[in-house]
C-alpha cells in the first residue's frame, strides 16, 4: 500500500513540473566585431526561412574552427583561413581610397604620390601600393578601421586605403568621406564555415543566388551601405 501511495505522489508531481522548453534551433554566426548591416539583414532572413534563431558570437574563425559557430562573417576568399570552405561570393571588393572633405577624391595615381596615407594593419594596401609605383607615398598602419577613421579625421594621414565594404560603411557614418579610385584585384568576401557543414553552405548558396536575382537586392545594398552602393560597385568594375 506505502509503495503505490509513493508511486502515486511521484508521478502526480511529475506531471505537475512544466515540461522543459525545446531548445531554439540555431545558426551561431561568428564576428571579430559587431555584425554590420548587411550581414544582420541577409543572415537573419535566411535563418527565419531555414526556422534558424540567429545568434551572433566573438571568436569569428576559431569559433568556427572549434564547432562553436556555423558561420563566420567578413572573410575573404583569398586568405581563407586552412580547414574551412567558403560560399559563393557574398559581396565584392577592391581597396579604395577614402578621403575626408574639404580635402579633394583622390581620383589619380597622382594624388597619392608622396602623401601619407593610412592602411590596416596586415592588409594588402603596401602591395597595392609597390604594384601601382606610387612613389614617395608614407604608409601608415592602424589595427581598426576606427583608428584609421580617427587619423584621417585628426590629420595624421592624407587618405585611407579600405576594403570597399569597410569604405562603404564608413561613408554612411560620416558623409564628409569621399570615396575615390581604387586599387589592387577584385576580392570576395564570404561567408565560411566547417566542410561538415557542407550543407547549410549549399543552401546559403542558393539563398544568396536567389536574393541577388530579385528586386530587394540594390535595396538591401543602400540600406546597409547607404545611397549609390549598386553604382560604386558598378564604377569599380565588379559586376560580372
Amino acid at each position: 500500500m506505502l509503495l503505490r501511495v509513493l508511486v502515486a505522489t511521484l508521478v502526480g508531481v511529475a506531471a505537475a513540473v512544466p515540461a522543459w522548453p525545446e531548445q531554439p534551433r540555431l545558426l551561431r554566426v561568428a564576428a571579430d566585431g559587431a555584425l554590420d548591416p548587411f550581414d544582420v539583414e541577409v543572415l537573419s532572413t535566411f535563418a527565419r526561412a531555414q526556422g534558424l534563431e540567429l545568434r551572433q558570437r566573438s571568436g569569428s574563425v576559431a569559433a568556427v574552427a572549434k564547432g562553436e559557430a556555423e558561420l563566420a562573417v567578413g572573410q575573404y576568399a583569398d586568405a581563407l583561413a586552412t580547414g574551412l570552405v567558403a560560399t559563393h561570393e557574398v559581396f565584392p571588393s577592391r581597396l579604395v581610397a577614402v578621403t575626408r572633405s574639404p580635402a579633394s577624391r583622390a581620383v589619380a595615381i597622382e594624388a597619392l604620390r608622396w602623401s601619407k596615407v593610412g592602411a590596416l594593419r596586415g592588409s594588402r594596401a603596401t602591395l597595392a601600393v609597390q604594384e601601382s609605383k606610387i612613389s614617395g607615398a608614407e604608409l601608415t598602419e592602424y589595427g581598426t578601421v576606427a583608428a584609421a577613421l580617427s587619423g584621417l579625421r585628426g590629420g595624421e594621414v592624407a587618405s585611407l586605403l579600405l576594403e570597399l565594404p569597410d569604405a562603404l560603411l564608413a561613408r554612411k557614418e560620416d558623409p564628409k568621406l569621399e570615396l575615390g579610385m581604387f586599387l589592387g584585384g577584385r576580392r570576395s568576401r564570404v561567408y565560411a564555415s566547417r566542410p561538415a557543414d557542407k550543407a547549410l553552405l549549399a543552401t546559403l548558396d542558393e539563398y544568396l543566388k536567389s536574393l541577388r536575382a530579385t528586386a530587394s537586392w540594390p535595396a538591401i545594398l543602400s540600406r546597409a551601405f547607404g545611397s549609390g552602393t549598386f553604382e560604386v560597385i558598378s564604377s569599380a568594375r565588379l559586376i560580372d
